[in-house]
């Protein structure tokens, strides 16, 4: 008889916080009335798509959902450098990327 799972396995394991962004931010951007971004949790789709993304803007704005609006215009306020700090943390937060592939998922 095979082994068999259950789903709610998945649905409890591994439970990750939001991602919460700390401004200040630039003069005139929306979050400085709140004082953070707070990027949700991604979805199990949102996680796959962003694995196959591509690029880091692309998995950046998969992963920040409704919450690109908001982050976009802050990459215009940054370097390359800080760019890649701000995409590899958003990534390493959530488990996404090359370090955090799942067990046997080959290369991409």
């Amino acid at each position: 008889m095979p082994k068999t799972f259950k789903f709610d396995r998945y649905s409890n394991e591994a439970r990750r916080t939001p991602y919460v962004l700390e401004g200040p931010f630039p003069d005139g951007h929306p979050a400085n009335e709140v004082g953070s971004i707070t990027i949700p949790v991604p979805s199990g789709r949102q996680y796959i798509e962003a694995e196959t993304a591509g690029g880091s803007a692309a998995t950046l704005r998969i992963v920040s959902g409704e919450q690109w609006e908001q982050i976009d215009p802050l990459l215009d306020e940054l370097d390359a450098g800080g760019v890649i700090e701000l995409v590899k943390d958003v990534m390493q937060h959530f488990g996404i990327g090359e370090d955090n592939r799942p067990p046997g998922a080959g290369p991409r």
